[in-house]
């Protein structure tokens, strides 16, 4: 059974991720794909950060220094080597505010998890739920009338079903991971997800890959790499 005091986690859970899943696609608007996805990249710090502060996980000086190493590398790879803080566009710092929430959440559920509270399967199941309602809610009230058939396209029905289906098992196996490992380890060994998302955007889409943009993709796997070993060797 869900206990009261999850009950309000739960809602938590469907506000949060429902400004957080609009926040991301703006993200994607606001700046190029690769910029995004390696902004997204900033979930290995706060994992870190909320893991240590909330979950009172171990945290070392070694994920320190590559945690800062990892963010000099995406510093690099947005200001194109200018290094002027300044000059991150807009998407990019939605996409930081976006992976914050994220990762908060995850590091406040966890405890819930572990003490079996609550299951990943009714997780998964109320969260989407209730992300469901508000993010349609607030469609309905911005967009009454305008790019309705969009929602009753066969076509597009297909692609939402789909997306439906990968995002439910992914939330569902992400849940399941935080469950039995920490929230900084499970972030490290689901970071190199966005790289594939920069290497698509180039091929499909034709985005401009700099030598910014290289070097600063490997500085952060290089940071992942040391990082993982830590977690490995520990």
């Amino acid at each position: 059974m869900v206990g009261k005091k999850n009950k309000k986690l739960l809602i938590y859970l469907g506000i949060n991720f429902a400004i957080s899943q609009i926040l991301f696609y703006l993200a994607y608007e606001l700046t190029t794909t690769i910029n995004a996805s390696l902004a997204q990249k900033t979930t290995i710090i706060f994992g870190i950060l909320f893991g240590y502060f909330i979950n009172h996980e171990k945290i070392s000086y070694t994920q320190i220094i590559f945690s800062v190493l990892l963010f000099f590398g995406l510093a690099l790879a947005v200001t194109q080597g200018s290094f002027n803080l300044l000059e991150f566009d807009l998407g990019v710092i939605v996409m930081i505010i976006t992976t914050i929430l994220w990762m908060l959440a995850h590091a406040i559920t966890k405890p819930a998890l572990d003490r079996n509270e609550i299951t990943s399967l009714q997780l998964t199941f109320i969260r989407n739920f209730l992300n469901g309602i508000i993010l349609l809610s607030l469609y309905f009230l911005f967009f009454p009338l305008k790019n309705i058939s969009l929602i009753f396209n066969p076509i597009n029905q297909i692609y939402f079903i789909l997306m439906g289906f990968a995002y439910g098992f992914d939330i569902f196996f992400w849940y399941k991971a935080i469950k039995y490992t920490e929230i900084s380890t499970t972030s490290i060994v689901t970071s190199p997800a966005p790289l594939l998302t920069v290497l698509l955007a180039v091929i499909i889409l034709g985005d401009i890959f700099t030598v910014f943009h290289l070097i600063g993709a490997l500085i952060i796997i290089i940071s992942i790499i040391f990082i993982v070993k830590k977690n490995i060797i520990k």
